[in-house]
């Protein structure tokens, strides 16, 4: 008489134990992962929305409007209405972002950042955005410069 060849219903087993003992020690290190790349994708999304806007009213020699909100979305827009940039606020698992002194800016054609359209008054305080996800923080500023920042903290 032959025997079949195959594994026990016990080798299976301890086969799946391990695997699953390897699966939760591996998913919070992914997790974290996931989490400092959308924070940092969220940090550029903020700092190339600002160089945009900076770029375009130079390029185009016309006033480009910045509106940032307290919830990390943002639009840009040139006068003619015609150029537009936005991103959105939508936070995945794991990301939290967080903004001071925001509102409407205009990027004027010479560079500057003023609070109305006219240039008067400058810009008289730093926008910043704080976005942190994954055990990293990232910082995108807005000076009264007209200095646009993203750095890692």
């Amino acid at each position: 008489m032959q025997r079949n060849r195959g594994f026990t219903l016990i080798e299976l087993m301890i086969v799946m134990l391990i695997g699953a003992v390897l699966l939760a020690i591996a998913v919070p290190s992914f997790v974290s992962t996931l989490a400092r790349a959308h924070a940092r994708d969220m940090a550029q999304s903020i700092a190339t929305g600002l160089d945009w806007a900076k770029a375009n009213a130079v390029s185009s020699a016309q006033v480009v409007t910045y509106q940032a909100a307290p919830d990390c979305s943002w639009q840009a827009q040139s006068a003619d209405g015609i150029n537009r940039r936005s991103g959105s606020a939508t936070m995945p698992f794991g990301v939290q972002c967080s903004a001071a002194n925001t509102g409407t800016f205009y990027f004027l054609p010479n560079g500057a950042v003023t609070m109305t359209t006219t240039g008067q008054p400058a810009l008289t305080k730093t926008v910043s955005f704080v976005i942190s996800g994954g055990g990293n923080i990232w910082s995108v500023t807005l000076n009264s410069a007209g200095i646009i920042s993203n750095s890692l903290q």
